[in-house]
């Protein structure tokens, strides 16, 4: 079962977020742009706009075994909008591999990497974000999600955006990510030096292709 992020009949309906948001920061524009009017309060305009933020503390580091343990749960399943997501160093062995056809880029310039990294690529996110209080390294705060919905949602709320998350019995199927084709890409990629950490954690967890604990 799928369901694309924002449903077509909600698309048209404007938010009621949005609409606070839009109506705040058109108040703003001009009371930034005219000349000081009588009345106006621009401290109250920033107060009514200002983006939420808890107070940091440095934020956690997920291990990549927690990380993948996420993507197992969810199948490697967007969460968001119920696309099979793709595991990041099968999609870099295939660049390796087919270096024009299949091309990447270490800053993901449009238009010199290939839209499989942009819309594909498997990413872990926090449905309620670190910093709007949610928590950082709890499980049931972090789901699969591919990249595009990961970087459209930012650090929105869903209900801020329309959107709804799946369920884990949703999008519960034997997709694996192409991880179990991950080690033999290597191979044929030429054994390179990257995602070394990446391929240790897919072959202990026995995804890669190769025996659980056997790591070549």
């Amino acid at each position: 079962m799928s369901a694309s992020p924002i449903q077509p009949e909600q698309s048209r309906v404007p938010r009621p977020e949005a609409e606070r948001l839009r109506a705040g920061i058109a108040g703003l524009v001009d009371a930034t742009i005219r000349p000081p009017a009588v009345g106006v309060d621009r401290a109250a305009l920033l107060e009514a706009v200002a983006q939420p933020r808890e107070a940091r503390l440095r934020r956690p580091t997920l291990s990549l075994g927690a990380v993948v343990a996420i993507f197992r749960r969810d199948s490697w399943t967007c969460r968001y909008c119920g696309v099979r997501t793709i595991a990041p160093p099968v999609l870099r062995f295939l660049s390796e591999i087919y270096p024009k056809e299949f091309p990447y880029h270490p800053n993901w310039k449009s238009g010199e990497i290939h839209d499989s990294w942009l819309v594909l690529s498997t990413s872990v996110d926090h449905v309620v974000p670190g910093a709007r209080g949610g928590e950082w390294t709890s499980p049931e705060n972090l789901v699969a999600a591919c990249w595009a919905c990961n970087s459209a949602k930012a650090d929105l709320l869903l209900e801020e955006i329309g959107w709804r998350l799946l369920s884990e019995e949703d999008v519960r199927s034997d997709w694996d990510g192409l991880t179990s084709s991950a080690d033999e890409l290597w191979r044929r990629a030429g054994s390179p030096e990257i995602f070394t950490t990446w391929r240790r954690v897919l072959k202990v967890a026995g995804l890669a292709g190769t025996p659980a604990g056997v790591l070549g």
